[in-house]
Order: structure tokens, then sequence, then C-alpha cells
């Protein structure tokens, strides 16, 4: 009997008059409790002919359509589509009693027995039947309304976060599209917050130490901005010419001492300490020399 209770809930959830649910509940209980019961003996020979839930749910749909019920409660009628004999999760009926009554798409509801909805993604059913989302709302994501030019949990379309890169200060959606700000002492470069610093070098002018960090230089970037640049190997590094035109967190470091132009590079991490592996680049005094360079590669990095 748990089933009729639970239709009789969606029901009532879906917009369906209380007058109506509780007719259909009737119905329902009373072919459920004669089939308990072993009373199906006292059923109408039509009804003892097939599954009872049947022939009570169909009699309830079609009430003075006896050609109609046979249709409902026959193989692939309403009554295996969404009524008792239908595979869980059961579909919703709509539009009943009456001749055409139908069952909504799997995953919708039928709101005020008339109108299938997905309560998940539909405006003016958002969350429940009935609930319409408001001015200031374009969507519904996941039975809530939104709005997807602003929001950052659903920023241009229902899902999609907007991600915070490390040392963000905050995060935005503005037209649909993400956006971030950084802390004091960072900048926005190619999708992440970067240390910034000052003064600066180029080749062959670069000293030890980045905002404190001896392991790095101050270095420009393409378009001006400046950062800590790493000490790296000038083999097998991506050129560039701007900052898109490097992995998601590079930057195209330009005026460095590898020659051929700017080159794609991971800016040093605030809390780096030790010197990379692949070291390549090191100046002392004002002075670049070259070591660590792999075994059978040559050139210089000026």
């Amino acid at each position: 009997m748990a089933s009729q209770f639970d239709e009789l809930a969606k029901n009532l959830a879906g917009g369906m008059s209380r007058r109506e649910a509780l007719r259909r509940f009737g119905v329902g209980l009373l072919g459920a409790l004669m089939a308990l019961l072993g009373l199906g003996a006292l059923a109408p020979p039509e009804a003892r002919a097939q599954n009872s839930n049947c022939f009570y749910f169909c009699k309830a749909v079609y009430p003075n359509d006896t050609n109609a019920q046979a249709a409902c409660a026959g193989s692939g009628g309403l009554c295996s589509q969404c009524g008792p004999a239908a595979p869980a999760p059961r579909r919703s009926l709509c539009n009943a009693p009456g001749s055409s009554a139908f069952c909504c798409p799997p995953g919708q509801s039928c709101c005020n027995n008339s109108t299938c909805a997905n309560v998940q993604t539909n405006l003016s059913n958002c969350g429940a039947c009935g609930r319409v989302c408001g001015t200031g709302f374009n969507a519904c994501c996941a039975g809530a309304c939104t709005n997807t030019n602003t929001d950052v949990n659903n920023c241009g379309t229902c899902g999609h976060v907007c991600p915070t890169p490390a040392n963000a200060a905050t995060v935005s959606c503005s037209g649909g599209s993400c956006g971030f700000t950084c802390q004091a002492g960072f900048t926005a470069l190619n999708g992440a917050c970067v240390a910034t610093c000052t003064s600066p070098a180029t080749c062959p002018n670069f000293s030890t130490g980045c905002n404190g960090n001896g392991n790095c230089v101050c270095a420009t970037a393409a378009g001006g901005a400046s950062f800590c640049g790493p000490s790296v190997n000038c083999f097998g590094l991506s050129g560039c010419s701007s900052n898109t035109d490097c992995p998601a967190g590079q930057v195209c470091w330009v005026n460095n001492c590898c020659g051929g132009g700017g080159i794609c590079v991971t800016p040093c991490a605030p809390s780096m300490t030790a010197l990379p592996s692949t070291l390549h680049l090191v100046s002392t005094g004002g002075t670049l020399t070259t070591t660590g360079r792999p075994a059978g590669q040559s050139g210089t990095c000026a």
C-alpha cells in the first residue's frame, strides 16, 4: 500500500486538486486491499481477468469509457506506462480523468494536471510545480532559480563552476564568463595569480633574488607585467609571443637570455626554496653562467 501513498503525495505535489487526488487514492487503495485480503473473487469479472490494480487505475482514469479502460489496462497501455504496472521510477500521469489522459516523459512531472515539466530546469516550474523564476533569473539549475550571467556556480551554463586560482582574492562571473582578482603582490597572467616584482631586468643584467627568493629573477612577461621567473634550462622550451600561447598557468617570458624570442615558463611559487633540477641560467654578480646542461646538448643562453 506504500505505493498508493506515494502516488497520493506525487499527485498533490504535481498540482492535482485534492479531491481528484483523494479519489484516485481511494480507488487504488481499494484494489490493493482486495488483492491483499485475497478478495479478488469479489471484484468484477473484468478485474479478475487482468491485473486488478490496473483495472481500478484505468477505471479512475476513464470512468465512463469501457473501451478506453480496456486499452489502458492492455499491453502498452497507460497502466504499464505510468500506472501500477509501470516500472520504477513511475512516470507522471497527466490530464486525467478524461479521454486525453497521457503519461509525461521520464524525468518530468505533471503540473496542474495538464502540463509536463522538468522541475529541475523549467523556469515556470523550478524546483516544484508552479514555482516561477522571477525577474533577474534566466535559468533553472538543479531546481533553483539563477542567473547564469552572474552566478559563479552556474556561469554561462548550469553546473559550470568558476575556478579559484591559487592566491586569488575574489572570483566573479560577468556576462557568463568567469573572472578573478589576485591578492596584493600578485598579478593575473594566463589564468593564474603570479607573484609580481619590481625593476625587471633584461639579459645579461639579471641578478639573483626575486622578492626574497634567491632562486628566481625578476623578469618581464609578454604585455609588460613583471613576475618572478625561474632559472630554467633553455633547451626544449616552447616559444611564444603572448601569454595565451603558453599552457594555462605558464607565462611568456620576454627579454630572457635563451635567444629566439619569448619562452613559456612556470613562474616561481612564493614558497619555492629549492633550485630546479634542470637549472641552466644562473646569474652571479651580473654575469651569466651555464650549469646543469643535459648530456649531449650544446649552445649558449645568450
